[in-house]
């Protein structure tokens, strides 16, 4: 069990074909059309099997694909929260509601004479949120670990205009203000998150058939995770295309490559279908596509 659940892990993407371009047919937003999936069986079986999932898509502008460099904002990783007296929102910590979900960057601060005065964090405002979504249990889906510099004001506080941010308007921008010093003390602690859906551009789902109804299989525990559920899925980044046809319509065939050594312990004899969606470089996002009721054995090569 130990080697499936790493190899869940890799994903591999390719693009099998682009093509064909008729700017006056295809809308700036992608759209795509299941078109087949394949279980490739590699030998000896220390060797990874492969799903092979192929979408056409068309799209009007060509905004197609993500570098794997592309870290920062809107492709970032993860939103962070904050609470209305401007501090982290841990698992053991107190709040205050509202919270605030922001894009934490750190910087450097600088004085008019390019001299340098302190490392700090940028937290940019996203959005806003009145109900209390933490939760008592970890998940790490909603939860990042994650290793801190603070000093006496632990967690940080955020100043604005060297002011706290409660009963003030909340800016588009504040800066929470940590001074990083030798042999300031390093806290472990563990931050409430939000996944950012705009990091991967293909999200892909699996749903077994059971006496006529469709569940969503959930790949943490399927695979010997525990509850909670630490991060096994098949989302990830395809390429651009090709750079020069950013701008011009385009339409092809998107191969991607899911490797695993557990597709059979996954899906034995089970009926199951595929679902899956790609995002463009603008946010847009595609129609949503399923395959047709498939086994492993009807679909393998």
């Amino acid at each position: 069990m130990k080697s499936i659940k790493l190899a869940a892990y890799l994903i591999i993407t390719s693009i099998l074909l682009y093509s064909c371009f008729r700017p006056e047919d295809f809308p700036d937003e992608p759209r795509i059309t299941y078109n087949d999936l394949r279980f490739i069986v590699t030998e000896p079986n220390n060797v990874q099997d492969s799903l092979s999932l192929f979408l056409d898509f068309q799209d009007g502008d060509g905004d197609i694909g993500l570098t794997s460099e592309e870290s920062f904002a809107p492709y970032h990783d993860l939103n962070f929260i904050i609470d209305s007296a401007g501090r982290f929102v841990t698992i053991r910590g107190e709040f205050k509601l509202p919270f605030f979900v922001g894009i934490v960057i750190p910087v450097r601060v600088f004085d008019q004479n390019g001299a340098f005065l302190r490392d700090s964090i940028l937290f940019e405002f996203t959005e806003r949120l009145d109900e209390d979504i933490r939760t008592l249990d970890f998940n790490c889906q909603l939860y990042k670990v994650n290793t801190v510099y603070a000093n006496e004001n632990y967690p940080f506080t955020i100043e604005v205009n060297g002011e706290d941010i409660n009963g003030s308007p909340l800016p588009d921008r504040f800066n929470l203000f940590a001074p990083i010093k030798d042999g300031e003390e390093v806290f472990l602690d563990t931050f409430l998150i939000q996944e950012n859906t705009f990091n991967k551009n293909i999200h892909v789902d699996f749903l077994r058939k059971s006496r006529g109804e469709y569940t969503l299989i959930d790949l943490n525990s399927e695979f010997g995770q525990d509850a909670n559920g630490c991060g096994i899925d098949f989302d990830s980044r395809f390429p651009i295309f090709l750079p020069e046809k950013i701008g011009k319509a385009v339409e092809g065939t998107l191969r991607y490559d899911m490797l695993s050594n557990g597709f059979g312990i996954l899906f034995g004899n089970d009926t199951f279908k595929i679902r899956a969606n790609i995002i463009d470089r603008n946010l847009n996002v595609s129609n949503t596509v399923e395959s047709p009721d498939l086994t492993l054995s009807q679909i393998r090569q």
